[in-house]
């Protein structure tokens, strides 16, 4: 449930900043979608570390989960990169 809110909140911050940059609205805008944003990448990397604990754990043959970790690293990467983008 916390990858699912992450991702929404990476979107949500995304989407506002194409909208300030589409619209051509004040850029002193930018803080609302880089709280969004910050909010969601911290969600994703706690979640990605959480999953990655569970490795570390007695549990070790469960490899789904570091698939996924792996997945939301490269999701949150790829998040920042556009978002330079579309300030740029």
């Amino acid at each position: 449930m916390s990858m699912v809110l992450g991702i929404l909140f990476t979107v949500c911050g995304c989407v506002w900043l194409w909208t300030i940059t589409f619209f051509d609205t004040p850029h002193h805008q930018v803080i609302g979608p880089a709280i969004l944003i910050g909010v969601g990448g911290s969600v994703l990397i706690v979640t990605a570390l959480a999953m990655g604990t569970e490795l570390i754990g007695p549990h070790m043959v469960s490899e789904p989960v570091s698939v996924l970790s792996a997945w939301l690293l490269i999701w949150q990467f790829v998040a920042c990169i556009v978002m330079m983008l579309m300030i740029t």
